[in-house]
Formats: C-alpha cells, structure tokens, sequence
C-alpha cells in the first residue's frame, strides 16, 4: 500500500473545506468496506484519506415528520434503537428485501435474506405477471410486489472485493445481467413457472456498473471496468451472443437511449452524442461538459439532460 496524507476532522464544514480543496481527490474513508478493499485488492491509490469518524453530527437517529438516519450510523446503533424496534420493524429486524408504504412509510412485507447490492430493481409484467426483479449481492432474484412471494432465483455474482452494481435489462420475457471483476453476464428466460438461464459468458460482457440500452434487438453496453483499462463499447446481439461492433478504449461511461441516439457520458466528462447503430460505431457529436468525475447516470426529460459530477449538477439542452 502506498503513502498517503491523512486527515480526521471533527465538523461536516473543516471536512467538506479539506474535500473542496487541494484534497479533492482524496478518499473517504467511513465504515471502511469498500475504501480499504479498493486499496487493497483493485489497486487504488488515493493521494489522501479524509475520515469521517470524528463527525458526531453524521451519527444518530432522529423522528420527525419521518426517520432519519445518519449517514455515520452503524448497522448496530440502527438495531438497538427504541423507535427503530417499535415502528420501523424491518429495520430492526433486518431483510434482504423490503416494501414500504408509501403514505405511511410503514413496512408492507419482508421477504429473503439476500444482501444488498448497488444495483436498482426493475418491475416489469411478462406473459401477465407482474414481477419486480432484484439484483443482490450473488443472486438475481424476482419477487412478486404485492406479497413478496419470490418467482424465482438464480445465482449470480462471487464473493470477496467485487459488485454488482447494472441494473437488470428486461426484453421480450428475458432477463440479461451483467458485472465485472471476472463475473460477466447472464441470460436467462422468464416462464411461468421460473426461470431458465440461457447462457452464461465472461468475455462477450462485464460491465462494473454502466447498464446496458436496447435497440432493434441488440444490446449497447460498456465493456469493463473504470478502475482498468480503457473499456470498450459493444453493440451485440443477446439471443446470438454475436458481438455486431466493438470501440475499443472508449472509456467508462453510462448510456441513455433517445429514440434513434445513443447519449453517452464518459465519466471524463465528455459527453458524446452517437447514431444507435447496430450495424457500426457512427458518432455524430462530442463535447466536454465536466472537469469532475461523472459516474452517475444522468436523466433525461423534456430535452434536457440532468448530469451530476463531482459535487456539481448540471442541467444541459440537449433537445432541439
């Protein structure tokens, strides 16, 4: 592991004026599983580490008008607490797999044991049955949302330092998932009485977080990781497995489809504004929008194009 500066500040404002500063591309260090294990098995070498530990103010569990939970709270504190056990049960008690109420914010049912991953569900109807599809730690499971009933599940992921972080893509009563650190992707097809994985392939797709978008039966995604190598852009077909164009050392990035367009934000900042071609890579524009980091997916509505980098959102018109 290599050196680095260490700060420990004890205000939310002295340790967002060391991360405004100099100090912006330091690491933040709070509970530790996913920093540390980034440093030591993926290779990241932060010049500095700023811990929040010392920040009293990001501990606690308050009630008013609705809990709230510090974001330095730990699962323990959570567990323990007096209003936690008596009206926010599934907290206290804990399950992989949680409906709320949405006026009251009371829980509807539990369901599983699975462990949360950075992945969104996804809630779908095939062949006229509503699912909501989940991808957690290692497995991708679906569940019905009135009960919690699981439909089905299948295994998906590995343990040790790695995530599942893409959200599921849902076509034509087929499932496909994907995640990188040696993992790949999965499709399977969704029937009436379960599931059944269709192919399982490491080297046609691995994507770390950025989820795929379809178009005239072929699947655009990015192959790779941010913390690697240059990833490349793929446009292949999911049913054949037949890979119809490949960029090469594009970049990380995440994609929105617009109709015909592909807009694609490198998490360099460049945005770029490409034909959704499955025939050829057909790039029609290119613009940097960003000095900052853009990992997420920005959001498009009404023509224009919501981007968060960095500690900066931005809203961009990109309509005619």
């Amino acid at each position: 592991m290599q050196a680095f500066e260490y700060a420990s500040p004890t205000t939310l404002p002295d340790a967002l004026g060391l991360l405004g500063s100099s100090w912006g591309d330091a690491g933040v260090l709070a509970g530790g599983t996913d920093l540390l294990v980034q440093m030591k098995e993926a290779g990241l070498h932060p010049p500095a580490i700023v811990s929040l530990h010392a920040i009293d103010a990001l501990r606690g569990i308050t009630e008013d008008d609705g809990l709230r939970i510090g974001s330095g709270t730990n699962l323990a504190e959570v567990a323990a607490h007096d209003v936690v056990r008596g009206s926010y049960t599934a907290l206290a008690e804990g399950a992989g797999i949680v409906a709320f109420a949405c006026d009251t914010g009371q829980t509807v049912w539990k369901a599983t044991a699975e462990r949360a991953s950075y992945s969104s569900p996804v809630a779908v109807t095939v062949d006229g049955t509503r699912h909501v599809i989940f991808v957690t730690r290692l497995s991708v499971v679906s569940v019905d949302p009135e009960t919690g009933k699981v439909r089905f599940r299948f295994p998906f992921g590995r343990t040790g330092p790695t995530v599942t972080a893409a959200n599921p893509v849902v076509f034509d009563g087929h499932v496909l998932v994907t995640a990188s650190y040696g993992i790949g992707s999965v499709l399977a097809r969704i029937g009436q009485a379960g599931v059944d994985v269709l192919w399982k392939d490491a080297e046609i797709l691995a994507a770390q977080y950025a989820t795929c978008v379809r178009h005239d039966g072929c699947l655009f995604g990015v192959d790779g990781r941010q913390d690697g190598p240059p990833a490349d852009l793929i446009c292949f077909d999911p049913m054949t497995r037949r890979v119809r164009w490949t960029q090469p050392s594009f970049g990380y990035a995440t994609l929105l489809k617009a109709g015909e367009r592909l807009l694609i934000l490198k998490t360099d900042g460049v945005l770029v504004l490409a034909a959704a071609n499955v025939d050829r890579y057909e790039e029609l524009a290119r613009a940097p929008v960003s000095d900052a980091t853009a990992r997420a997916l920005p959001a498009l509505a009404d023509g224009r194009l919501y981007i968060r980098a960095g500690r900066t959102l931005q809203c961009l018109a990109v309509g005619k």
